[in-house]
């Protein structure tokens, strides 16, 4: 395993396209994998969510709906696994900041498709830190209990006993002692 870090981006996707899965290094069985580190390709997408989509739309029409504010790489509907209808929402990825920022202006709540409950929602799409962050922040604001953890208000908590450590809620920053089978344990996480 090993980081290169290239001049440019343009670089860096001339690297991707010549060695990925495509170059074998002597000694090695498999073709050598060379993408982006986890986090940099985020850089450069521009991805949005789209709410208040009709049940009945599809890509075709939500690229169509995009498309006049710049290049899309995607264009997704998110589906009803049973069904196959749209959940109401999907996401576009733009290849300029500056086509989803004009998409945003011009759409958000501003626009109203045929069959829809409301006017489109459209902003920038969470990216997993964003995710992560905002679970770290409602899993601190719940009450605490010393022995258990944040409790969402149903209890003791869950996974007493189990050594379940920090899929217990409990903030790693804290160092409590978490219940393990045959003793305690103390629970010590790195950020």
């Amino acid at each position: 395993c090993a980081f290169v870090t290239m001049a440019n981006r343009a670089q860096a996707n001339l690297a991707i396209s010549a060695l990925h899965m495509v170059k074998i290094i002597p000694g090695m069985s498999s073709p050598m994998q060379v993408k982006y580190a986890d986090g940099e390709a985020e850089k450069f997408e521009h991805k949005l969510f789209v709410g208040m989509l009709p049940k009945t739309i599809d890509e075709a029409s939500l690229h169509s709906i995009f498309s006049q504010f710049g290049d899309i790489s995607e264009a997704v509907v998110l589906r009803d696994r049973a069904t196959n209808t749209s959940r109401g929402c999907g996401f576009v990825k733009f290849t300029s900041r500056a086509a989803a920022d004009r998409s945003i202006e011009e759409l958000n709540g501003k626009k109203r498709i045929e069959g829809a409950p409301g006017a489109l929602v459209v902003r920038y799409a969470d990216q997993d830190r964003d995710k992560q962050q905002k679970y770290h922040m409602q899993t601190m604001s719940m009450p605490f209990n010393p022995m258990f953890g944040p409790s969402p208000g149903f209890g003791m908590g869950v996974g007493m006993g189990m050594g379940m450590g920090n899929q217990m809620g409990i903030p790693p920053q804290l160092g409590w002692q978490v219940p393990q089978a045959g003793g305690f344990k103390a629970f010590v996480s790195i950020y």
